[in-house]
């Protein structure tokens, strides 16, 4: 991750980022979903996504129109509908 989180980043492959943009998206997630608990996880898998120019691809609206806001690439899956049937 690209911002040390307590609790989920792992000491092996975690950053001592600044947090800004981590706040930030964790911040607007929990004021679009009123604080999902996987929230961390979102913000810190968008921001990793934004500062590496990666195209972050989810099933998750929120967190799609989250990042994009925050200027990341996303693609949004839909699963086929006839995958119910």
């Amino acid at each position: 991750t690209e911002t040390f989180v307590l609790g989920i980043s792992r000491l092996d492959n975690a950053k001592l980022g600044d947090g800004v943009l981590y706040e930030k998206l964790k911040t607007d997630l929990d004021v679009l979903n009123h604080n999902k608990s996987n929230n961390v996880k979102d913000a810190l898998i968008a921001e990793g996504a934004i500062k590496n120019g990666y195209i972050l691809l989810t099933a998750d609206q929120h967190l799609a129109d989250v990042a994009q806001r925050h200027g990341c690439q996303i693609r949004l899956y839909k699963p086929p509908s006839n995958l119910n049937k």
